[in-house]
């Protein structure tokens, strides 16, 4: 992966590993699954697209993994640091967002984005906004967090017009583990938790299912055991059924194409639609889709 580093921080710092308890052993076998789970999605999902890959941390087992496994599975790329580039000057910050999409002919991007450290969170998504990732509503996003940050992140306003976002959602070991247990040799683990350990809850953004607004689903649970199918398909098409959303458009009077009535005499007014080849299109549309 010949990789554009924004912020640039040697391989030798980045994979350094410090194992110490066995819980401590749990979660770096955690971080690894991650990363291979997430090799899958990119193999099946996001190779030939121009890839980011943005951390909120600068030491991160979770990170390093990541760059391990996609290092062999793409061509080119961007590895961001959020804090460090929202620490510089406006003018410095500007030059470098404007390289991190890639150029015009740019057909296809991605974003990996890893939140698992909760506490920097918004620096991400503060960056996200900033880089103007809304006007860029196809390319596909994928989230590694925690379960609780699901719906504060994939309906942020960053992400609103946002068509393919996946989150990864990582069960928090802590949680599990009692405060005067934390040894995991003097604790029994049950059967649930195991499974929570082992894998992740795969989350998507929906832009219309509730009742016509965007809303997060669960997907399903993911392991390192799980077929390799389950990573295909997994930015699916969103246009089909609108859920009964309701747009809001703007028009000029064309007739034979638009023809419409104003509701009123005061400035910008809604207007009722008359007879017209725009309103019979908007018609058979908004029934077949299911849109107002």
């Amino acid at each position: 992966m010949e990789t554009l580093h924004l912020y640039i921080t040697t391989l030798a710092t980045v994979l350094v590993c410090a194992i110490g308890t066995d819980g401590e052993d749990t979660k770096q076998q955690v971080d690894e699954d991650v990363g291979m789970m997430l090799s899958q999605v990119v193999d099946h999902n996001i190779i030939g697209c121009h890839l980011i890959i943005l951390t909120t941390a600068e030491h991160s087992h979770l990170f390093s993994s990541i760059l391990r496994h996609m290092s062999a599975e793409l061509a080119a790329g961007v590895v961001v640091e959020a804090g460090w580039v929202l620490s510089q000057d406006q003018l410095t910050q500007d030059h470098l967002l404007q390289g991190l999409w890639g150029d015009s002919k740019t057909t296809c991007r991605a974003i990996i984005l890893d939140v698992t450290e909760s506490n920097n969170t918004n620096l991400a998504l503060r960056l996200l906004e900033s880089s103007e990732l809304w006007k860029m509503s196809e390319t596909r996003v994928v989230i590694i967090g925690w379960t609780a940050g699901v719906k504060d992140v994939l309906l942020h306003h960053s992400l609103r017009n946002t068509v393919h976002g996946l989150y990864l959602a990582l069960h928090d070991l802590a949680i599990l583990t009692p405060p005067n247990h934390r040894d995991s040799r003097l604790r029994k683990v049950l059967p649930q938790e195991a499974s929570n350990i082992e894998g992740v809850s795969v989350y998507r953004r929906c832009l219309y299912c509730n009742n016509g607004k965007a809303d997060v689903q669960l997907i399903y649970h993911w392991n390192h055991t799980s077929p390799v199918q389950q990573a295909k398909g997994l930015f699916t098409e969103q246009f089909l059924n609108f859920m009964g959303h309701k747009f809001k458009i703007v028009t000029v009077s064309y007739f034979p194409y638009i023809a419409y009535k104003k509701d009123s005499e005061s400035k910008g007014t809604t207007v009722t639609l008359t007879d017209s080849l725009d309103a019979r299109l908007l018609d058979t549309f908004s029934h077949k889709l299911n849109f107002t």
